[in-house]
């Protein structure tokens, strides 16, 4: 009989097969040290107090400060965060690694992208991505919060042969919330923003001064379109108010960061409410005692910043109007048949006055030119160009212009639309005012664009706007 009989050679072979099995997978090496999982490569490095760089990782959830004055390229990511997918392979310090010495594959061995983005809410709510060009800026408080967000997509690591042949890493994503720590009053927004741009498209336009004050429909050294007033303009928002009037004290990083207070809050309050923090709203439906000052305040919470910090804002109201129900100017054609009825100034005075002048009715309401800064509003003065001044010509186009300047018109915007219950949301579209253009017409104010115009005495259209 004969014995079979097992050699060293098939031994062999059934080790390496058991090898093979048993291999281990490709994978993928960061500088040297093999990544075990994507989270390695959505870490980033961002400088400290003392001008050295910390890692950042993603297993960080809370909020991260950057100093005032740092810049966008100084947050180092292992791509540079322009919003643009890299792909893996060509990423400095990347490279295929495998225990089992198998090759990579020559055109898959590491595949996927990492990419990096910064972007942040704009005042009106649409999502902005920095380009480029533009990491070499500094961080913007006014702009805070930042949003980077760090992506690896569709990862893997393939060898030529063995089994596994494959690390699928897979996708991952994280999103890290950047503020700046500098916390200030930023702009006051006016709940109206209405400017009449230069784009000369129709009649609501400012292409010149002649139709405005300002080509553009605002004064830019004071005014930002979509964000309101500088908080640092020489003379500060408002000079005028009206009963529930509205702004909002726009600070840097979020609003909900800060506790609000005002100095007078029964005549104007600043919320703390939830989605509304820092709306300052104007409270009286009678005329208060002019000038009056108002110092709000905003301190950020404790949970925010240690030690907190705080911001004021002050402002003083030289003017006041009181929007009341449409009626006419005087119950007669002409103005100059001696004393008369004026429902639009016993409306203001809140009683009968009985027969008057027309002197003492036009000092219940403020003229053109204190109501709106369109051009012709500053020629449209009874007598129709007596004096120093040139004559009225009727500009259909005039347009108010945004400008800290006691004008309403130009310091709140559109009266009409911006400010509901504030009275003017009754009117048919005008306002009396104290100036007279002919003997049966007195200038006439639209609510919402500021242009200048006339009606007849006995119509009953037109809003009083009480100096009164």
């Amino acid at each position: 009989m004969t014995l079979l009989t097992i050699t060293n050679s098939y031994a062999a072979l059934s080790a390496k097969t058991i090898k093979t099995i048993e291999g281990s997978a490709p994978y993928i090496k960061l500088n040297g040290s093999a990544i075990n999982e994507l989270a390695d490569l959505l870490s980033f490095q961002k400088p400290d107090s003392s001008s050295n760089y910390v890692v950042i990782y993603p297993s960080i959830n809370k909020v991260i400060y950057a100093h005032n004055g740092d810049k966008f390229n100084q947050f180092i990511t292992k791509v540079v965060a322009d919003g643009q997918p890299k792909r893996l392979s060509n990423i400095m310090g990347v490279s295929y690694g495998d225990d089992d010495g198998d090759f990579a594959n020559s055109t898959m061995g590491i595949t996927g992208t990492l990419t990096a983005t910064w972007r942040y809410r704009q005042s009106d709510g649409t999502i902005r991505t920095l380009s480029a060009d533009e990491l070499k800026n500094k961080l913007d408080s006014c702009q805070s919060p930042y949003q980077l967000t760090i992506s690896a997509n569709s990862v893997k690591a393939q060898s030529q042969y063995g089994i596994p042949f494959e690390h699928a890493y897979g996708s991952l994503s994280k999103t890290y919330t950047i503020k700046v720590d500098d916390f200030k009053v930023c702009y006051i927004k006016p709940a109206s923003l209405q400017i009449y741009d230069a784009s000369g498209v129709d009649d609501n336009t400012c292409t010149n001064t002649t139709n405005c004050k300002f080509i553009g429909g605002y004064n830019p050294r004071v005014f930002f379109p979509n964000e309101g007033f500088s908080a640092l303009a020489p003379t500060k928002f408002p000079t005028t108010a009206f009963d529930q009037a509205k702004f909002t004290l726009r600070m840097s990083n979020e609003q909900s960061d800060y506790i609000y207070t005002s100095s007078n809050p029964n005549l104007v309050s600043i919320s703390n409410v939830a989605g509304s923090e820092g709306v300052v709203t104007f409270n009286s439906s009678v005329h208060p005692n002019l000038p009056f000052e108002v110092i709000l305040t905003a301190k950020t919470k404790p949970n925010i910043i240690t030690p907190s910090k705080t911001s004021i804002y002050s402002f003083t109201i030289n003017k006041w109007i009181r929007a009341l129900p449409p009626t006419q100017y005087k119950t007669e054609k002409y103005l100059d048949t001696g004393n008369g009825i004026f429902p639009a100034a016993n409306a203001c005075a809140g009683r009968n006055l009985g027969m008057i002048s027309a002197e003492e009715a036009a000092s219940y309401f403020y003229s053109p030119m204190e109501l709106s800064n369109a051009s012709s509003a500053t020629t449209a003065v009874t007598g129709n160009g007596t004096g120093p001044f040139p004559k009225w010509e009727h500009n259909r186009e005039a347009r108010l212009s945004r400008d800290i300047d006691g004008t309403f018109y130009g310091e709140w915007g559109d009266l009409y639309k911006g400010y509901p219950k504030n009275g003017f949301d009754l009117s048919q579209g005008c306002t009396w005012s104290s100036q007279a253009y002919t003997n049966e017409l007195i200038f006439g104010i639209d609510i919402q664009n500021g242009y200048v115009g006339y009606n007849l005495l006995k119509y009953d259209g037109c809003t009083p706007v009480c100096r009164k």
